[in-house]
Parts: structure tokens; C-alpha cells; sequence
């Protein structure tokens, strides 16, 4: 075992807090290419981080949807747009609607949020699902995060 003792932490905090005052490029260099190279992983923490500071970025998209309300409304419109556009005349919406509730549950008893989750992404960028019964899945919010729109099971 090594013989040097540890650092004092608040020590090697300052040190690192300096190092990266003086190597903002290379960090940032550096940081671009592990996201290029981890692209799931990226994901993965980033959804991970979300459901951690959870209330902080509520309070933080509440107070941007005050600042811009015109935003908020164009993002709700164009999600709703999307779901109809996406919605099949012989679609079941009973069975759609025992789904969503069926998520509402689960986070519910659970304690655990969960997603209503789109197997086939309604946007996805090689191919777009249906917003049917026969489509959609309820996963925990983490892992419908970290999919995006770009996993679906058997996927080319």
C-alpha cells in the first residue's frame, strides 16, 4: 500500500476547482468527445441526474414557462398535434386511456414515476410509430428517458 497521505479534500477540491479555471478548453475538448463516444451512457446519466434534482428543474421550467409563455403553449400545441397525427381511426382509446392510467398507478404505489412509452417512437428518425394500444408500453421513467426517440425493439 502507498505510504503518501491522502490529500487533505477541501485541498484537493480547491486544486481541482483551479485546475479546471485553467483548462477550460481542454475539459470542454474532452467532455465533447466521451459524449460523441457514450452516446446511451450520456443518456442514461443524464435521466439518471433529472429524477435526482427532480424538483429543481420543475421549479426551473415553471419559472421559464412564466418568463415564456408563448413557448410552452407552441411545445403543448405541437405534442398534441403530433399524438392526433399519430392516432389511427381504428385505434382502441379505451384501452389507450386504461394505459395511461395504468402508469398513474404504478407511480402512485410505487413512489417510482412512470411513462407511458412509445415501443415504436411516434417521431422516431427512421421510422414513425402509431399512437395505438398495440404500441404503447409502461416503463419507468428513467429508461423511456434515456430512449429518446431512437430505440425500438429488433431496430435495423
Amino acid at each position: 500500500m502507498n505510504d503518501k497521505k491522502r490529500p487533505n479534500t477541501a485541498a484537493a477540491k480547491e486544486s481541482r476547482r483551479k485546475w479546471l479555471e485553467r483548462n477550460k478548453q481542454k475539459q470542454k475538448e474532452s467532455h465533447a468527445a466521451w459524449v460523441k463516444d457514450n452516446p446511451a451512457k450520456r443518456k442514461m446519466w443524464a435521466a439518471l441526474w433529472y429524477t435526482e434534482n427532480r424538483e429543481s428543474v420543475l421549479e426551473h421550467q415553471a419559472e421559464y414557462g412564466r418568463i415564456n409563455p408563448h413557448v410552452a403553449r407552441e411545445r403543448s400545441m405541437r405534442r398534441t398535434k403530433a399524438v392526433k397525427m399519430a392516432t389511427p381511426v381504428w385505434a382502441n382509446t379505451f384501452f389507450i386511456s386504461e394505459i395511461y392510467d395504468l402508469a398513474r398507478l404504478r407511480t402512485k404505489l410505487t413512489g417510482v414515476k412512470w411513462h407511458v412509452d412509445h415501443i415504436i417512437p411516434m417521431c422516431g428518425k427512421l421510422v414513425c410509430g402509431f399512437h395505438c394500444e398495440t404500441n404503447l408500453d409502461v416503463v419507468p421513467a428513467v429508461v423511456n428517458m434515456a430512449k429518446g426517440h431512437s430505440i425500438w425493439p429488433d431496430m435495423p
